[in-house]
């Protein structure tokens, strides 16, 4: 399949977010914020820009994981001027993570996310988010956003033992044109969530994370343990309840809770 006929690409100028966003689609690429991380080491950007591709054959995820980016897929990214996000850095990944949630309920889909930058349809993995700061040309900060969605699940797990679902098992935006208003809708999710205030972000996380109050086994760089989450700190950092104590994580991964793990 080629990109032109998975998106209806007559379609962009019609769209809002379109207008305000110079995209390109490809078939297939390494990565769409690399392609941009090229772009922008000789040129200064002035207006946000996006790559969109059908397919990725070398993706990352956070922690320099590879991302699969199985055939079928929403897989672009996304390049805005620093300046122009007020949000605190910590801030943007979970801020990304509910403008796409937004979106995605507002297509019917019963979307949530799991900290720090995880898409969950179903108690599983449809997504995921990188948010990555670098330079152009002219040593002007600019941050780059790329966004991966499975469209189906997978009969596999992921490295944390949860399913991986898709977005839209039920074959919603089984047309060109249903899928580029999706990914319309996704960027306008996203440039809505960044113009917002720090607290705004902190105050409607818990409605949207599928882990809040949850029991789960937490791992980070140094330690697995068990706990309850309850919530994030103003800084985005997770809190886990272990015990007596209450533990902040700024990084770490949440696995099933296995009631014989001690």
């Amino acid at each position: 399949m080629r990109v032109q006929d998975f998106y209806s690409l007559t379609q962009p100028n019609e769209l809002l977010w379109f207008k305000k966003v110079d995209m390109t689609f490809v078939d297939e690429t390494g990565s769409t914020n690399d392609d941009l991380k090229e772009y922008l080491l000789n040129n200064r950007l002035t207006k946000p820009i996006g790559r969109v591709a059908l397919v990725q054959n070398a993706g990352r995820g956070t922690r320099g994981r590879s991302w699969h980016s199985m055939a079928g897929g929403l897989y672009f990214s996304l390049a805005i001027p620093l300046e122009r996000v007020s949000l605190s850095l910590t801030l943007i990944p979970l801020a990304v993570g509910l403008g796409l949630v937004g979106a995605l309920r507002g297509k019917g889909m019963h979307a949530a996310l799991k900290w720090p930058n995880d898409i969950w349809i179903k108690d599983g993995k449809s997504g995921g988010i990188l948010c990555e700061l670098c330079r152009d040309g002219t040593d002007v900060k600019s941050l780059i956003i790329g966004v991966g969605l499975n469209l189906s699940g997978q009969n596999k797990l992921t490295t944390n033992g949860w399913p991986i679902c898709g977005v839209d098992e039920e074959g919603s935006f089984n047309t060109p044109r249903l899928r580029t208003e999706l990914l319309a809708a996704l960027i306008e999710g996203i440039f809505d969530a960044l113009s917002r205030e720090n607290q705004s972000i902190i105050r409607e996380w818990p409605l949207v994370d599928a882990f809040n109050n949850r029991k789960i086994v937490f791992v980070s760089e140094h330690e697995r343990l068990k706990g309850q989450v309850v919530g994030i700190d103003d800084n985005g950092r997770l809190l886990l309840q272990s015990g007596t104590e209450t533990l902040v994580f700024s990084s770490g991964s949440i696995s099933p809770y296995d009631d014989s793990f001690d």
